[in-house]
C-alpha cells in the first residue's frame, strides 16, 4: 500500500532531505527543513502545488523507500522526525487550507500508513491510538462527499479510502472508496 514505487529519483531526493534539503515533487525547487517548512507557498512558480507537495509527506515516502532499499536508519528516522514535525504543526488552530485538500490527505495517507508499516518492523515506541485518530480523521475529511470531485484527485482519494478501509478493518471507508471510483470511471469515460 506504498504511495510510490522505487525509482531512479528516490536515492536523490531522500540523499537531500537527509540534509535537511526538502524536494517536495521531482523537479521542484528545493527548501530548508525546518518549522518553516509547512508554510512555504511559491505561489508565484508553482501556484498551489508547492505547499501541496510538502504537505502530502511525499518526501517521506522516497525516505521510507530508501530505507528498505538500504537499511540505513538514518533515512527512516529523517522521515520520522519531518513527520513529526508536520504533525506538530498541524496540530495548531492556523493551518493552510492545503493541508487537508483532497489531494494531500489521499497521499498523506498511504505514507502514514507506509511509515507506520515500517515502525511497527522496527519496534518503534509510536502512540498507535494518536495515530489510529489521525488516519480516522484523513478517512473523514476524504469521506466527504462535499469536497469530492470526480477527476484524479477524487480517485486519488477513493484509492487511500480503500487502503485505510484494509488497514483499519473499516468495510464502509473500502466501499465508499470502491463506489465512488466506479461512479468516477462512469463520469470521466463514455461507454
Amino acid at each position: 500500500f506504498k504511495l510510490l514505487n522505487y525509482s531512479n529519483r528516490t536515492k536523490n531526493i531522500a540523499d537531500h532531505a537527509l540534509k535537511n534539503k526538502i524536494i517536495p515533487f521531482p523537479g521542484f525547487d528545493i527548501s530548508k527543513f525546518d518549522d518553516n517548512l509547512w508554510t512555504i507557498k511559491k505561489k508565484e512558480k508553482y501556484g498551489n502545488s508547492y505547499i501541496l507537495y510538502i504537505h502530502t509527506l511525499r518526501v517521506c515516502a522516497d525516505l521510507l523507500l530508501y530505507y528498505e532499499k538500504t537499511d540505513d536508519i538514518n533515512y527512516f528516522d529523517k522521515a520520522e522526525e519531518i513527520i513529526n514535525s508536520w504533525l506538530k504543526f498541524s496540530s495548531s488552530e492556523d493551518v493552510d487550507e492545503m493541508v487537508w485538500y483532497d489531494h494531500t490527505t489521499a497521499q498523506r495517507t498511504q505514507v502514514l500508513i507506509h511509515y507506520l508499516s515500517v515502525a511497527q518492523k522496527l519496534e518503534r515506541s509510536i502512540d498507535y491510538v494518536m495515530y489510529q485518530k489521525l488516519l480516522v480523521r484523513h478517512g473523514n475529511v476524504m469521506m466527504d462527499d462535499s469536497i469530492y470531485n470526480y477527476n484524479n484527485h477524487g480517485l486519488m482519494m477513493d484509492r487511500s479510502l480503500m487502503v485505510l478501509g484494509n488497514i483499519l478493518n473499516d468495510e464502509l471507508y473500502k466501499e465508499k472508496g470502491k463506489s465512488r471510483a466506479i461512479n468516477t470511471f462512469w463520469y470521466s469515460f463514455s461507454p
